[in-house]
């Protein structure tokens, strides 16, 4: 999705021949000021900077996170005002721009966010009186190229999120293997006779979510609490790790496997890659620390456990776990 959004960008941006003459300059956008002045303190009444605002110098109440979004709303009129005044960019700035914003989305895709793809299409909409009609051999060959990826992202995206639907189905049957009727629903699925205790069923479930979740290792991390401890569940941990080396989770479930089946070095070397991952997350801190008191660190254990301590006020709830 990142690599077509960077070639329809690309596209739009493509150098143009203007076919038609320029067009008057408009009246600045008295409206749209006052509008943006409006608009930010309206959200902000609503709620919707209350998770940014309760960080900012004296957030954290409904009358400062009124006044922050007051504070935001004058900035976005006054800097909409000015850019209406100043001179529109040459060709291949508009070029360049968008450009970057396309090869920024093939390294952290952030086109989900309608601030981001807004903005670029807003960009591609306003520089048409610099870039107008598509000429040459991008214009004609793009448009089949874009219909053929797109069918194709289309047609393999549908078939990835069925198998990941499919394993999504197999561990929440393996979370409620203890209730007597999904028991019997597993086992049916499964094609298994007779009495099975609740964790078996639960083991062979999790082992065929982590074969249909090839590719998405949290899923694959979530399989894998399913499964007993052996060497053949190690073997699958130390190939998620290899496949997830920048996961501190993952990092830490391997540590954990390995420290249940007594590899206590191979433990503590992950346990610590896991806390080089995410040295300021207090849960990663503390889930290592137990692994290493496992392991016999105890004075190392220890002083991850106090600096998770001191981390916690100062992390954001939502990333203390990470």
């Amino acid at each position: 999705l990142a690599a077509l959004a960077a070639v329809a960008l690309l596209a739009l941006a493509w150098p143009r021949r203007s076919v038609a003459e320029p067009m008057p300059a408009p009246e600045p956008p008295r409206m749209l000021a006052i509008a943006l002045a409006l608009a930010v303190p309206y959200l902000g009444m609503l709620g919707t900077f209350d998770g940014h605002f309760d960080w900012w110098p004296g957030g954290g109440g409904v009358i400062p996170n009124l006044g922050w979004s007051l504070v935001l709303g004058g900035i976005a009129a006054a800097t909409a005002a000015a850019l209406w005044r100043a001179e529109p960019p040459p060709a291949w700035a508009w070029a360049a721009g968008l450009c970057a914003v396309a090869l920024k989305a093939l390294i952290d895709f952030d086109f989900h966010s309608g601030g981001v793809l807004g903005t670029a299409l807003l960009v591609v909409v306003c520089s048409g009186a610099q870039l107008a009609q598509a000429t040459g051999l991008v214009g004609r060959w793009l448009p089949g190229v874009a219909a053929l990826i797109t069918a194709t992202l289309v047609v393999g995206g549908m078939l990835t999120a069925l198998r990941l639907a499919e394993a999504e189905q197999w561990i929440a049957g393996a979370r409620q293997a203890g209730d007597p009727q999904v028991a019997e629903e597993l086992a049916q699925r499964l094609g298994v006779e007779g009495q099975v205790p609740p964790q078996a069923l639960a083991a062979l479930a999790g082992r065929r979510a982590w074969d249909l979740a090839t590719g998405a290792p949290g899923m694959q991390l979530a399989a894998l609490d399913f499964l007993p401890t052996s060497a053949q569940t190690l073997d699958l941990a130390a190939e998620l790790a290899t496949a997830a080396p920048h996961s501190a989770a993952v990092a830490l479930r391997h540590a954990q496997l390995l420290v249940a089946g007594k590899a206590w070095r191979e433990a503590v070397a992950e346990a610590e890659r896991a806390v080089s991952l995410a040295p300021t997350a207090p849960r990663v801190l503390e889930q290592a620390a137990d692994v290493l008191d496992r392991a016999a660190s105890g004075p190392r254990a220890a002083a991850l456990r106090a600096e998770a301590a001191r981390l916690r006020p100062l992390v954001h709830p939502g990333m203390r776990g990470r």
